[in-house]
């Protein structure tokens, strides 16, 4: 399971983003009372960084970023 991982992220098709300064500063705006999922709040904070779309099921992370969320 960690060599089919492994093989994903170090292939072209993803990019790993460090989990940095600027997200924790953005993830400190993720209200945690609509996120209460530390890492939840994480990725919504990346993606907001990013300036990316978020595809994501999650209602609490619509609720928090709202149209940003696809899915």
């Amino acid at each position: 399971m960690l060599d089919d991982a492994r093989s994903i992220v170090e292939g072209d098709a993803f990019t790993v983003v460090p989990l940095d300064l600027p997200v924790l500063d953005v993830m400190a705006a993720v209200p945690r009372e609509k996120v209460p999922d530390p890492f939840d709040r994480i990725i919504a904070a990346t993606a907001l960084t990013l300036g990316l779309p978020l595809v994501s099921a999650d209602e609490d992370i619509r609720g928090a970023i709202g149209e940003r969320v696809i899915w």
